[in-house]
């Protein structure tokens, strides 16, 4: 039991360390183009890095205002993702960072929570190719039903395989 919990006291660390990493390059890559957040008031008045602050717990966990595994906080992400998503530009980073957990992108709430929404993100950004939303969309749907306890994880593992797939064939 203690080593299931290190485990993923761990992936968590190691989750927050590729948002921090993620949010440092997105800062470089920005000043190095000169891109501007005045195309979007959302964008205009917050960054990545207070919207992270804002929708996550220190644990990676989502801040929600309803019950986590519900129907209700899939719709509560769902909306923050919406509300946020065109704060991001490097869609091909979020993906990159997102792969690394499709081993077992069930193995709890927290990671979820993030997987949908980051997938949400991805779906309705203006800067992701049809492709790129694609994926996002197949983000949520691999772990929507496990989340809410609709499907049991072997239900939900085909779903995954195909991500992968579609994943390794966008890296191509």
């Amino acid at each position: 039991m203690e080593n299931k919990k290190d485990k993923k006291t761990g992936c968590l660390g190691v989750f927050i360390i590729l948002i921090v990493l993620f949010i440092a390059m997105y800062s470089c890559t920005s000043k190095l183009t000169g891109k501007s957040n005045k195309e979007d008031p959302v964008q205009a008045t917050a960054t990545k890095e207070d919207t992270i602050a804002l929708r996550f717990n220190e644990d990676g966990s989502f801040k929600l205002d309803t019950d986590r595994g519900t129907d209700e906080a899939m719709t509560e992400i769902y909306h923050k993702a919406k509300e946020d998503c065109n704060i991001y530009d490097n869609i091909p980073t979020i993906i990159e960072n997102m792969n690394n957990y499709m081993y077992n992108p069930w193995e709890n709430q927290n990671m979820m929570e993030q997987l949908i929404y980051f997938g949400t993100i991805i779906d309705n950004n203006k800067y992701a190719s049809d492709k790129e939303k694609y994926i996002g969309r197949k983000f949520v749907t691999v772990v929507k039903y496990v989340y809410r306890g609709a499907e049991s994880v072997e239900d939900a593992t085909l779903g995954r395989n195909l991500l992968v797939k579609k994943i390794k064939e966008y890296r191509e």
